[in-house]
């Protein structure tokens, strides 16, 4: 367009409002164009500013799995070693030859010695008899040979068949010999009870013309 041109009258009114409609037009779609891209730019977390950076999603944190402690397990007790058994020696194919130990006999006293040994103790109520072994252990002969026996209960002397001791004669007694000797003791009531129940001590002494030797047994009920 020209200005001054008097052969171009220049556009009519109705063309320029027909021309200015267009253009609204092509504005509003822009307009609309752009903000839906706005919308779909925040909702996948974009800048709102055209061409901007991204802002990165945060991740959900790492699910941990607990791990189980392990289960402590008990050692086996240790088991001692065993010592063998020593193996006898001898010629193979042959059992080993076993030399017996010869018994040692007891050692004999010079002159007289006794040893006493009860083997037996029977009856019933207030009456019991007891059985001796006696034996001359020495290397002499004993002579006029006699025991005594008494009877202690709880420290106190008992009465036997109404005396504080019974006698019991042997005679000669050779050297290495032995003799077996019984006596029957009658306890009275009182004294029978307590020796039930608390049982005695039988002190036995053999005396000879050459020696004298006591010795103590217990009896419990």
């Amino acid at each position: 367009m020209h200005r001054g041109d008097p052969s171009n009258p220049g556009p009519s009114p109705a063309g320029t409002v027909t021309e200015m409609k267009k253009w609204t037009i092509v504005i509003i779609v822009f307009a609309v164009v752009f903000a839906a891209g706005l919308a779909i730019g925040y909702m996948k977390g974009r800048s709102p500013a055209p061409g901007g950076p991204a802002t990165p999603v945060a991740s959900p944190p790492p699910r941990l799995t607990p791990t189980p402690a392990p289960i402590p397990t008990a050692s086996p007790a240790a088991t001692p070693a065993r010592t063998p058994l020593p193996t006898p020696v001898g010629t193979p194919g042959r059992p080993p030859v076993v030399t017996p130990t010869p018994a040692v006999p007891p050692p004999v006293s010079k002159g007289v010695s006794f040893s006493f040994a009860v083997t037996g103790i029977t009856g019933t109520g207030l009456t019991r008899t007891v059985t001796a072994l006696l034996r001359n252990t020495g290397t002499a002969d004993a002579h006029n040979a006699w025991a005594k026996v008494e009877v202690f209960s709880q420290g106190a002397r008992v009465s036997l068949s109404g005396s504080d001791f019974i006698r019991v004669d042997i005679g000669t007694l050779r050297a290495g010999e032995s003799v077996s000797k019984q006596v029957d003791i009658t306890f009275n009531v009182f004294d029978g009870l307590k020796i039930a129940q608390n049982g005695a001590q039988f002190v036995l002494t053999i005396t000879s013309d050459e020696a004298t030797q006591s010795f103590n047994y217990d009896y419990k009920p």
